[in-house]
């Protein structure tokens, strides 16, 4: 099955609608603007991986992986294969060569994050075959397991990784997030405070602050030091699924995941971080699966497991 995936550069949306429908031939669930903003890279649903032009809309590259797990928000340049043991293949999304594997462990992983810099890679598998606990593990650039952490019940639900590559973060379904130094492994921090499952989680680009949302459509802003709950965004009118920082951190784009289904129409949310306030609010057809800034800013992807990728102005 072969996607086309039309995308045009900020400029080219200047003066048009204030939104921007883009048609796949397969659905799209995962969508990160390259570091430099000139492409755009896609999910699919067929598990390939697609940069297009961001100026011509041409496709310039597609990589087929086997079970993709994601894109690392770090560095979008990223991209994770598993095999049944465990086992985790990294791919550098931009020029498709095989950056490296990491031993299984013994069961598929999965909600895997990947270090901005690359040398570090975490992923969740269950403790027991069939059983509700889970087991967070951390690999170094080598692929040597650096160590592998009790990390509650119930399945992983979100995974992040500090910038700078010092904290591992993860939330679990039996509502608790935990944060370990990913020096040795030391808990750090139990946030057991948020009384639902959490969907996502997401560092401010400068590591101050960790934002955590889920169910019950709250955005809580944690200081990464302290671990005090400094803030809380309140305004989304369903679930949170998706969640990301613009690269200067001034804005923060939540989506909505309806609570009976995934075709539902939600919304999509503009926050200003400073203030807490919503600077927008876009309707949204579906469950939004993934959201991403431009690196200028200006413009946030959004896709929900439909064959259409949406750009949408931030401009207030």
């Amino acid at each position: 099955m072969r996607a086309i995936l039309f995308v045009v550069t900020i400029s080219m949306l200047q003066g048009q609608s204030p939104e921007r429908k883009i048609q796949s031939d397969s659905e799209v669930g995962i969508v990160e603007f390259s570091p430099d903003g000139s492409s755009v890279a896609g999910l699919c649903r067929d598990n390939k991986i697609r940069h297009w032009d961001g100026k011509t809309g041409a496709l310039q590259k597609a990589l087929t992986l086997e079970k993709v797990t994601g894109v690392s928000m770090a560095s979008a340049t990223t991209a994770a294969s598993t095999t049944p043991d465990g086992g985790i293949t990294l791919w550098n999304l931009l020029t498709g060569e095989k950056l490296r594997e990491v031993s299984g462990a013994g069961s598929r992983a999965n909600r895997i994050a990947v270090a901005g810099d690359q040398q570090l890679v975490a992923g969740g598998t269950k403790s027991v075959k069939n059983g509700s606990e889970t087991t967070v593990h951390l690999w170094d650039a080598t692929g040597r397991e650096r160590f592998a952490v009790a990390a509650g019940a119930g399945g992983l639900s979100a995974t992040a990784l500090s910038p700078d590559g010092s904290t591992l973060v993860a939330a679990s379904y039996d509502t608790d997030v935990r944060a370990w130094s990913t020096r040795d492994g030391e808990l750090v921090k139990l946030i057991s405070e948020i009384p639902v499952a959490t969907f996502a989680l997401q560092f401010t680009p400068d590591g101050k602050y960790l934002a955590a949302a889920g169910v019950d459509q709250t955005v809580y802003i944690y200081d990464a030091k302290s671990w005090k709950l400094v803030r809380k965004l309140l305004g989304q009118p369903e679930m949170i699924s998706a969640l990301a920082f613009s690269r200067d951190g001034k804005t923060i784009v939540t989506g909505g995941f309806n609570e009976l289904t995934v075709k539902h129409p939600t919304h999509i949310l503009l926050w200003d971080f400073a203030s807490g306030k919503v600077i927008k609010t876009i309707d949204a057809p579906r469950m939004v699966t993934s959201a991403a800034f431009s690196p200028d800013g200006k413009t946030v992807a959004v896709a929900d497991r439909e064959k259409v990728v949406r750009l949408l102005p931030v401009a207030r």
